[in-house]
């Protein structure tokens, strides 16, 4: 888990479908103490880009990787198996405020 200067958890973010693997994710999330910001699927790139460089994300779990590559311009980032079809998706330094 990533922390912020003052130690404060970073948040992450969910862009997934509705679904078990969801819902699992913002448990543990939550369990954890990580703050969680959700991207409805139906979001367009442009939104999901602002709300990614406006809100300290560093990391996203989706089950829609390439879409939020594409979004974030960034061909080359990293998508790691997390569970089920999601995927955390690690973004570079240059999005966290």
């Amino acid at each position: 888990m990533c922390r912020r200067g003052d130690g404060a958890p970073r948040p992450i973010a969910i862009l997934a479908d509705n679904g078990n693997a969801w819902a699992l994710a913002d448990l543990a999330a939550n369990a954890a103490g990580i703050p969680v910001i959700p991207l409805p699927p139906f979001f367009s790139a442009a939104q999901i880009s602002h709300v990614i460089s406006s809100s300290g994300i560093d990391q996203v779990l989706t089950d829609q990787a390439p879409r939020l590559i594409a979004a974030s311009g960034q061909t080359d980032l990293p998508a790691e198996p997390f569970y089920g079809k999601l995927q955390r998706v690690r973004l570079p330094a240059t999005t966290q405020p």
